[in-house]
Formats: structure tokens, sequence, C-alpha cells
């Protein structure tokens, strides 16, 4: 702050840290045989602006940064990386603790101390910190750095109801982010449970009461292995071209799932295998093993990172060489496929957009490309259920990076229901999902919003508009006095 910036309430005065405070604090180590609490910048949550991991360190093994003996109520300042702000307030339990030399210790004089840590919490203090900082490799300020900042000064009296007010209107935020993070959960948990009930078909209970003539999955299901057989034949046909995963020209069935080992389905539904219910030609499976460099106006590949919600950041895509996009064709992507992330972070869905038409993978996913009769959003909800998810963490394999096979990925159980339902559920479920992401969206907004909202609060405090001036109070000039009269006495 500058006295540049705006001019001050009445009653009010520029100053420095340095004038407010105490030049030196004791810098003597601790006794030998002694045990102490000791705060260094690993103790403070820059976020949270407090102290919050103190460990108690025996004299003999103390750091020799440790030097710094603090009091409650001492004003903690980092002095490296400053744009962090790495700033507290010593509470009384902590009294009588031994800082680091990495802190500039702020002491006040006759100044309260919810005052100065307001003013090094400020955006201004931490800009003009950050402008001033020196070194690269270990970027640091100086103490007279600190203290040289100057701030407005309100009267003592009105300190102490401006930071009242502060205090205030400070529970009221933190109750406000207490209440939003549990909102949040809730969120999270409503959407766990439209999933839920989406596998277990009770999201279309009412439907299916409605639509009785609807066709069973049953009959479904047999119309869709009779199409995976036509495309295996279709494609031994075509020259030049040989299924990807049959080397005979004997057709074999995938084993159906057994459904006397798995929940009862509703009436209407039935069970199959993911590898059922997609195309024999274009097989479940991975893609690229090592993409190699950044290739400009190369192939995109999907990464699991790029896989992001149920969605993929297409503009963040790496590409790869046209020479090594082909070495792994057979996992080129279409338009309504969906990818499953298997390696690492396993159980990601996505399904593929119309402009990642011949883009790739990695070995970290597996393309999943359904028949016709299989609804890809209908079957992304699925994959994304609980309780699919669960099953893909009881079959994970691995111990430093656990991740699925794609042999059990082709044989695993999925609840298929009418295709007419399936189309239901999938409207049902991206109606209730759009919803949930809009309220999430608004409510992941309102911490950011409260932290503009604190920083208003301070910068009102700073301009004296926070709470009214008594034209009865002590000035701030008195109280500077007071004060240099003080540090000339000791």
């Amino acid at each position: 702050m500058s006295s540049s910036k705006h001019s001050l309430p009445p009653g009010w005065a520029w100053a420095s840290l340095g004038d407010v405070t105490h030049l030196k604090i004791s810098q003597e180590r601790p006794a030998r045989e002694t045990t102490f609490s000791y705060i260094d910048i690993s103790s403070i949550d820059n976020k949270a602006k407090t102290i919050i991991d103190v460990r108690k360190v025996p004299a003999a093994k103390a750091p020799s940064r440790a030097r710094q003996r603090v009091c409650a109520g001492d004003v903690l300042v980092s002095l490296t990386r400053p744009n962090l702000n790495a700033v507290a307030l010593v509470p009384s339990y902590l009294d009588a603790s031994i800082a680091s030399t990495g802190f500039d210790v702020l002491r006040p004089i006759h100044v309260d101390p919810a005052w100065i840590f307001a003013v090094v919490r400020s955006e201004s203090f931490v800009a003009e910190m950050s402008r001033l900082v020196q070194g690269a490799l270990y970027p640091a300020i100086r103490p007279h750095d600190v203290r040289n900042f100057k701030f407005p000064l309100p009267p003592q009296a009105e300190q102490r109801r401006i930071i009242s007010k502060i205090e205030t209107l400070g529970r009221y935020i933190g109750q406000t982010k207490e209440v939003t993070a549990n909102i949040i959960d809730f969120i999270e948990e409503f959407r766990r449970s439209v999933l839920t009930v989406a596998f277990r078909g009770d999201l279309t209970l009412d439907w299916r009461k409605a639509h009785t003539s609807t066709e069973p999955a049953k009959r479904l299901l047999n119309r869709i292995r009779a199409e995976r057989k036509r495309r295996w034949e279709e494609s031994l046909q075509v020259k030049g071209k040989a299924s990807e995963n049959y080397r005979s020209s004997i057709y074999q069935e995938p084993e159906p799932a057994d459904g006397t080992k798995l929940p009862e389905l509703p009436e209407g539904w039935t069970w199959a295998t993911l590898a059922e219910l997609t195309d024999p030609v274009r097989v479940i499976r991975y893609g690229i093993l090592m993409p190699g460099p950044e290739t400009a106006g190369g192939i995109p590949y999907v990464k699991v990172l790029h896989m992001r919600g149920d969605t993929i950041d297409v503009e963040a895509l790496p590409r790869t060489s046209p020479e090594i996009h082909a070495k792994f064709y057979g996992a080129s992507l279409k338009n309504g496929d969906i990818l499953l992330s298997i390696r690492g972070t396993y159980g990601r869905v996505a399904e593929v957009p119309k402009v990642l038409e011949g883009a790739n993978i990695t070995q970290d996913s597996a393309r999943i490309a359904p028949l016709p009769g299989v609804q890809a959003d209908f079957l992304s909800i699925i994959l994304r259920s609980p309780q699919m998810q669960a099953y893909f963490s009881s079959i994970a394999k691995g111990v430093a990076v656990r991740g699925l096979n794609i042999g059990e990925i082709r044989s695993t159980p999925i609840p298929l229901a009418p295709e007419a339902e399936q189309k239901q559920i999938a409207k049902v479920v991206k109606e209730k999902l759009t919803l949930i992401d809009a309220v999430n969206r608004f409510m992941r907004q309102i911490p950011d919003d409260l932290q503009k909202l604190e920083a208003s609060i301070y910068s009102k405090a700073f301009r004296g508009e926070l709470v009214p001036q008594h034209p009865d109070d002590e000035p701030a000039s008195v109280l500077l006095e007071r004060i240099r009269a003080k540090k000339q006495v000791a």
C-alpha cells in the first residue's frame, strides 16, 4: 500500500511495518537439554494462513535456523517465495516456541496483531514483496523489504472495531465454505445414486410399467449376436483385410455371461458380456505402446489424463507420427466408440466425439465399439456406475501400477436393457446429470467468490469503509508518537 493510492479517513496515518514493530527479537539457541516446538516454513498452511504442523525437536538436534523465540501475537512472514504468502499469527498455545530464521517476525507495539496480520495478507503486500524478490533458484526477500512496507494505520480503538467486524464476517464466510463443501459432497453422492439406480433399472420402473410391449433384451441380444457374426463373416470377404480377433474361418461366439452368479435384473433385461455387445472386427483393445515425440500435424491420441469427467479434452491432445499410428491402426477411433481407462487411474469412461474420427489411444485405455442395438450413451452410463466401478476394482491386478486385463474386460458382464429402455435411461440420466453438473459448477465457484469477498472486506477495511469512524478516538499520529517513544526507551 502506498500513500499515493488513496487518501486516508480522519484520524488515520500512513506507517511502515518497521514503524510499529520491535526491531529485533531474541535469537538465542534453546538450552541444550530442552525440547521445543519448532515452526519452520513447512509448518505454514499458506492457504489457511495458519500454523498446522509444529514439530517437537530436542535442542541437541535443533536445525541451525531454529533461533527465533516467538510470542503469542507475533506475525510470521516467510522470506522465501513471497508470492505464496506463507504468513501466520502465532496462537497462544505456541507462545515461547522457536521459529526458523527463514521468517521475519513482526512483534507489534501498541497495534493490534490482527491488524498487522491483515496487512501482510493483503494483495498489495504480496504484490510488493513479489516485486522485490531476489534470486532465481531460491527466490527471497529481506527483512527490511518487509519492514519498509507502508500501510494505513487506524486509531487503536478503530483497529479493534475493524478486527471484530472482520472476525464476524470471517465466521460467516467460514460457515458458508463448510456448507458449500457439504453440498458438493451431496451433489457427488447424488450423481452416484443416479448411476446406481440406472444400473439396477430402478430409474425406469414406471416407464416399464407403461411400456409392457417393449421387445425384451433377450430377443435384442439374439439380433446383436447375429449382427456380430455377420460382420465377422463380411470382414473375411473383404480383400486384404482380416478379422483382428480370429485367424480361422470358423466363427467363435464369445462366452455368454453366467446369469446364475449375477444379481437379478428387471423384467425384460438380460446379462451379456461386453465382447458380445461389441464389434468383432474392431475388438476391445488398447492402443499405442510408445507414441514417440510430439509430431506437428500428426495423428492425435488420447491419454487417460485427457479423459476428464465424461468427456475428452480434445484441445489438449498430443500427436504422434502417421507411421506410429499405422502400427496401431487397429485401435483407431470412430464416433460413438467408448474409451475405458485400464491402467493406473482405471475405470474412467468417455465417449468419442466425431472430431476424433481416426485418432488413436495409448496402452492405458481400451477402445470399445458397441454394435447396433447397444446405445453408446447407455453403455457408458453402465460402465461409469458405482456397481461397475466396484467390479473393475475387484478384477484389477498389479502392485505398483494396478490395471485391468483386456481379456477380463471383454468378459465383463453387462446388464442389457431393451433398446427403447436404453434410450429412455440415457435421456433421463443425461437430464439429471446436466442439472447436477450445472449445480456443481455453481457450487464450486462459490469458494472463489468467497475469496474475492474476503479480499473486498480487507480492501474496505484498509480504506476505512468497514466500520464508522469515531471522532473521539485517539488519532493514529498520536499512537505513532507513543510507539516511537517506547522504541527509544527500549
